[in-house]
């Protein structure tokens, strides 16, 4: 059964690139191994991480940080979505903006 994983960053021009290629490394190994792999960003993101990881992975976007509730609540409702198996889903968060209250 395939996993989905999901990709939670930020990255702007100055800050988040390297989140991105740590990510990066990851979804390209995760990717060979036949998973399903998807980046989630913030609307101010977006751009920049289309260049980074040029169009390889689909990028879902949610609205721009606000608090961490909200960004969790957009977060989970892409995830709900019905063409992901929701018993085989893993979440990789990799930003400054989120903690564990996220």
């Amino acid at each position: 059964m395939k996993k989905s994983f999901f990709f939670r960053l930020e990255i702007d021009k100055k800050n988040g690139s390297g989140h991105a290629s740590r990510c990066l490394k990851l979804a390209n190994f995760l990717n060979k191994k036949n998973n399903n792999i998807y980046f989630i960003c913030s609307k101010k993101s977006k751009g920049n991480l289309k260049k980074f990881i040029n169009s390889r992975f689909k990028i879902f976007q949610i609205d721009n940080f606000k608090n961490q509730k909200l960004d969790a609540t957009q977060t989970i409702k892409i995830i709900r979505k019905k063409e992901f198996n929701l018993e085989m889903i893993f979440i990789i968060k990799d930003t400054y903006y989120l903690d564990c209250i996220w």
